[in-house]
């Protein structure tokens, strides 16, 4: 096993907490729900794809090494807060992607020696590999056509600008009631301003038709307005 592999997360990276892979994570990637369907006189059945994957879940055999054994406690409490922060996760040999990470189990910690401990720790995550090229801002101007190569994306859109501002996404149209800034985040299906105040009323429309669909998408909004889409690429397996 590689030495130097492992992962970030928001508190930092493993290496720098002595942190150390058994072997490499077991990824089990969410998969869509196939419905089957019966019909009478008809060999076999009908499939229908439903949209709804399930979880992915990343596991994880990791050790630690404590400087002695009257640290070994002290160590596996900072070992524990370091897994249990981890929102996201990017692992070195994917550095290009990310998982959002919804829940974090640890086993309990087996004891090496005294000073090395054994734990097993899954991911529960989103069933979506993230691109880091998802998260830069692309500015909209005029109308903005966007390729997505990926799967279905939930993007984030920020407006600045005083009244309702029509957002159009290939022909599709959603309203906001934007006083100076407004943040539309389609995957959560909130409305909220910088400084976190939601504001869900402003919305008029179905966030689903601000979705950026597989191939190309046009994008435009109300004149007056600056306003610019943050993709949230991803990959469903």
């Amino acid at each position: 096993m590689n030495k130097r592999y492992g992962f970030e997360n928001e508190m930092g990276a493993t290496l720098d907490y002595g942190i150390h892979f058994l072997s490499y994570p077991v990824f089990e990637f969410g998969t869509e729900k196939i419905d089957s369907i019966e019909v009478p006189g008809r060999i076999g059945t009908l499939t229908r794809r439903t949209g709804e994957y399930s979880d992915t879940t990343i596991e994880n055999e990791i050790e630690f090494r404590a400087a002695d054994r009257n640290e070994h406690e002290l160590k596996m409490l900072e070992i524990r807060k370091f897994f249990m922060s981890t929102g996201r996760v990017v692992y070195t040999d994917m550095e290009e992607y990310y998982f959002r990470v919804k829940k974090v189990s640890i086993d309990d910690i087996k004891k090496k020696y005294g000073i090395f401990g054994n734990i097993t720790v899954t991911f529960t995550c989103d069933p979506v590999m993230y691109l880091q090229e998802g998260d830069v801002s692309v500015p909209i101007s005029g109308t903005l056509r966007l390729y997505n190569p990926w799967s279905e994306s939930h993007p984030i859109f920020k407006i600045s600008g005083e009244g309702v501002c029509k957002i159009t996404v290939n022909g599709k149209e959603v309203s906001a009631n934007v006083g100076q800034n407004l943040l539309i985040n389609t995957d959560l299906m909130q409305a909220y301003r910088e400084d976190g105040v939601l504001n869900n009323t402003a919305i008029a429309g179905d966030y689903e038709d601000l979705y950026l669909q597989e191939g190309l998408n046009e994008i435009s909004v109300s004149s007056g307005f600056t306003a610019e889409v943050i993709p949230k690429w991803g990959v469903r397996l």
